[in-house]
């Protein structure tokens, strides 16, 4: 075919066409202008989109060209494009022209002819340059104006051999493929082929949390909640990628095309962590141009021709920062670490950090929540500190105590464990937006105790024999260090011997009898305290036994009636009695028939019931002695639902006499206005006796008080101060009064008032005495001698021991005296007499038979004075010329004056005084 210089050149054909994934070039090939022949060669490319599936069919003119040579170019929309186009001719060869075409057109765009003066070219080219690229794009599209295009496209030589087509604010429309000819003065025609992509920018970015537009700070969320953030990118060409950075970290490229233009990238967090705090995320939209790369902003890369090509990417960027609430990261309790006394003060401390905004505290004691002293923040809000004031009670040992701290703003249903890495034993959990943390309480506490008995024994089943055993079931903390066992008050102590085991917590008692019967207790101590339990009441049954200290000698004269009570003890109770008499003068013993209506004539005895309930009704025996042969003992067996008693008990029936005068008087006390005297009961002579007491005026032997009760003591007040006073005291039944003890006493002067205690009279006075009416005992010896043998005969035996029918003897306890038993007077054998007060007594009893001759209008002579000796009646009495063992001295000394019978007394400072026995 023919140029536009008119000369003819051979015709090369080649088929460009361009699909999306290469751009197929046919090779040259010579052709005449009327037939082509030509085959497809690939040439790799990545082309637009727009390109796609298009076929550019272009008939190039080439003078000897081997080649074709193309390039890729992209720029970004509104920026300037440069085309390549290498101009260097061959060896001895130079150019002549070049011409640029668009796609399949047949008029070129742009033309450069080199046969012209480079300088004069230039200052002509503009206006060529224009006219040519506007009639080419008019044709195309109609799009632009010669005043629009006047400085769009020029031509620069700059980078020689590379000479590059600058196409100024490039438009999508400017997107195609271009050629390059240019044609040497003798070489081959060279063409070039660039494919031009414009590239358009991602127009909008926006990120969207359920269905709105956030930005900037977004939050706060709660630490582990699940966040979905939606990237949505409009426009762009090529379509945009849509990726997720966090703090410059790529973590999320996946997206999707909604529409044509659009393209949105959903990011979803499962959990977020506390490194999420205050972090950047980074929606970011990238288009490319130049050479592609997914890990950079720009590149630069070689050309065909040995240049430098700029590749770049468009990028649009959306941020957000991420605001939390963080729950407390850990929790510690102090002050636990030591064990606690119960019933005081302690200060306990939780403390807590991590979370954000600042923690609360809760504090837990068996799931009772207990209320702080106070709660303080530190300045930087980090940490909490609670503090307890905790007043712990035994009923708090091993119990837990929770600290519990939250953040009060934080919803969240997420839970984890976690531990303050104090102590392995540390238990801590979290659940929501609280972690809490656990103390076990060690607490002493003083003991508590409870008593019980053995579990297998049944408490109204024990009969004496029985083995029982008591457990004392302690709480404390720390243990005991020492148990008490107590019965009726008394300690009891470990005695194997007698069967009396202390093991571990438990009593036991072996073969138990009635002794042990009581109430019983334990008591623990530890360092904390003393606990002392409950009682228990141990309830041994037993067959019926004596009673003791009860009334055992009855003293009666013939045809009077003795009532005697068998008195016992028994668990349960008796039920009934039997009874028997043994006579003084045979030792063969009766059974008695118990009658309450008739009386036993063979026998001679009469008995009847005093009502005192069920089963007391055979246990009272009315007896009446009708001859000497009818004293003797009363012997009582009783019986209850264990058994009959083994020993009976023993009562002594004996002539009845009058009783013994009172033994170890003394005044204990005297004062301004009062006396007291105190005195024990002699032998009552087998029947109840009482005591009376008079008091003398010494000067005007005028009877200032006359008093009668049953207990040998009496207080006397309202007396007149500095008073000398002289006082009888004498013992009586229905057998008559014994001999009278006397003693002296005063009131103390006001000045001087105070306590005296009657002083022990002097052994000589009495032997002066004695020596001063030594004729009148030598007389009277004999005659006292022989009433003393009588009454011993018909009087009890000595009290030492009881015996009966069987000739067994039962010991009596002297300790325990009743005012039915005489008292045994040779433990304190001492007999004083003071001369002065026989004078005084003799005195007054002339001056109160006087008194009384002169009341009864009946006076008579006086008769002479007699000193008698009043001696205990039961004891044998010591003559002059007569030797006895000690034992048998007289217990009193009397002397009598007219109708007074007088008895000295042992000194009062060797007795002390009976609180039982008052007037």
């Amino acid at each position: 075919m023919m140029d536009h210089h008119g000369t003819a050149r051979r015709s090369t054909m080649i088929l460009v066409l361009v699909t999306t994934a290469h751009l197929f070039v046919v090779s040259p090939v010579m052709v005449e202008s009327s037939s082509a022949s030509a085959a497809l060669l690939p040439i790799p490319a990545e082309v637009s989109s727009r390109a796609t599936d298009k076929m550019l069919v272009n008939t190039i003119d080439t003078s000897e060209d081997e080649s074709i040579k193309l390039e890729k170019v992209s720029v970004l929309s509104g920026r300037t494009a440069e085309l390549p186009c290498d101009i260097s001719p061959p060896p001895l060869d130079s150019l002549y022209l070049v011409l640029w075409y668009k796609n399949d057109s047949d008029f070129p765009i742009y033309k450069y002819d080199a046969r012209r003066s480079r300088e004069s070219y230039r200052q002509q080219q503009t206006q060529h340059d224009s006219q040519m690229l506007l009639l080419q794009q008019q044709q195309e599209q109609g799009q632009y104006t010669a005043a629009s295009t006047a400085t769009r496209v020029h031509f620069q030589f700059d980078s020689y051999p590379v000479a590059l087509l600058l196409l100024n604010n490039a438009a999508d429309h400017d997107e195609g493929i271009y050629r390059c000819r240019v044609d040497f003065g003798r070489s081959p025609t060279r063409n070039v082929l660039v494919q031009l992509t414009v590239v358009v920018p991602p127009g909008k970015i926006r990120i969207i949390e359920d269905n709105r537009q956030v930005s900037s700070v977004i939050g706060p969320y709660d630490e582990g909640a699940q966040l979905s953030l939606n990237c949505i990118v409009t426009g762009g060409r090529p379509r945009p990628e849509v990726s997720w950075w966090l703090d410059n970290k790529l973590v999320d490229h996946t997206f999707i095309g909604t529409s044509e233009n659009v393209v949105q990238n959903v990011l979803v967090i499962p959990q977020l962590q506390r490194h999420h705090l205050h972090a950047i995320l980074r929606c970011q939209a990238s288009n490319y141009f130049g050479a592609r790369n997914t890990t950079s902003t720009s590149h630069l890369g070689l050309n065909s021709y040995g240049h430098h090509n700029r590749q770049q990417q468009n990028t649009i960027v959306s941020s957000v920062q991420l605001d939390l609430n963080l729950k407390p990261m850990w929790v510690t309790i102090s002050g636990t670490e030591k064990p606690f006394s119960a019933g005081k003060c302690y200060t306990i401390e939780c403390s807590t950090g991590g979370s954000r905004p600042s923690a609360s505290i809760h504090w837990y004691l068996h799931s009772i929540q207990q209320q702080p002293t106070r709660e303080r923040i530190t300045m930087d809000g980090r940490n909490t500190t609670s503090t307890l004031k905790l007043t712990p009670t035994a009923k708090d040992h091993d119990a837990e105590l929770i600290c519990s701290a939250f953040n009060p703003v934080m919803i969240s249903t997420s839970s984890h464990n976690s531990s303050d890495g104090n102590n392995l034993s540390d238990r801590t959990s979290s659940s929501s937006s609280s972690i809490e943390t656990r103390r076990k309480l060690v607490v002493h506490f003083a003991p508590t105790t409870e008593l019980e008995l053995g579990r297998n024994l049944k408490p109204d089943s024990i009969v004496e024999g029985n083995d029982v055993y008591f457990e004392c079931r302690i709480r404390s903390n720390p243990p005991p260090h020492r148990i008490i066992w107590t019965h009726e008050g008394q300690t009891v102590r470990e005695n194997a011997t007698a069967g009396v085991l202390v093991v571990e917590q438990s009593l036991v008692i072996r073969r138990v009898s009635r002794f042990h019967s009581g109430r019983y207790s334990c008591t623990a101590i530890n360092t904390e305290g003393t606990g002392l339990s409950n009682t228990v009441q141990l309830r041994v049954m037993f067959q019926p036994v004596c009673r003791p200290n009860q009334k055992i000698m009855y003293g009666v004269a013939r045809q009077e009636t003795a009532v005697v009570r068998c008195q016992t003890d028994a668990i349960p109770p008796a039920r009934s009695h039997r009874w028997a008499f043994n006579a003084s003068t045979s030792s063969e013993m009766t059974d008695l028939a118990v009658n309450r209506t008739q009386i036993l004539q063979q026998t001679r005895f009469e008995s009847s019931h005093v009502e005192e309930g069920a089963d007391a009704l055979d246990r009272v025996f009315s007896y009446s002695p009708q001859s000497d042969r009818d004293y003797g003992s009363l012997l009582c067996w009783a019986r209850n639902d264990i058994g009959e008693q083994r020993e009976p008990c023993v009562y002594r029936i004996f002539l009845g006499v009058r009783p013994d005068p009172p033994v170890n008087c003394s005044v204990v006390n005297q004062t301004a206005d009062a006396v007291e005297v105190w005195c024990r009961p002699g032998f009552d002579g087998g029947q109840s006796q009482q005591f009376q007491f008079e008091i003398f005026d010494t000067q005007s032997a005028v009877l200032l008080y006359n008093k009668s009760g049953r207990y040998p003591h009496l207080r006397v007040g309202n007396l007149e101060s500095g008073l000398k006073l002289f006082i009888q005291v004498s013992a009586f039944n229905q057998r008559g009064r014994s001999a009278l003890v006397p003693l002296e006493a005063y009131t103390v002067k006001i000045a001087d008032k105070q306590t005296v205690i009657m002083e022990t009279t002097d052994l000589s006075s009495v032997l002066g005495i004695a020596g001063g009416v030594s004729a009148s005992v030598l007389i009277v010896c004999v005659a006292i001698a022989l009433t003393t043998r009588f009454r011993r005969h018909h009087r009890a035996p000595s009290n030492s021991t009881q015996h009966h029918a069987h000739g067994i003897q039962h010991p009596v306890d002297k300790s325990k005296k009743t005012d039915n038993q005489p008292y045994d007077l040779d433990a304190d054998p001492d007999v004083i007499i003071n001369s002065q007060l026989v004078n005084d007594m003799q005195q007054v009893n002339r001056n109160a038979s006087i008194q009384r001759s002169h009341r009864s209008n009946n006076a008579t002579a006086s008769q002479p004075q007699q000193l008698l000796m009043a001696v205990d009646p039961t004891r044998p009495f010591t003559c002059a010329g007569h030797s006895h063992p000690a034992h048998y001295s007289p217990t009193a000394v009397g002397v009598t004056t007219n109708n007074i019978e007088v008895v000295a007394v042992k000194s009062p400072h060797r007795h002390k005084q009976d609180p039982e026995t008052s007037i």
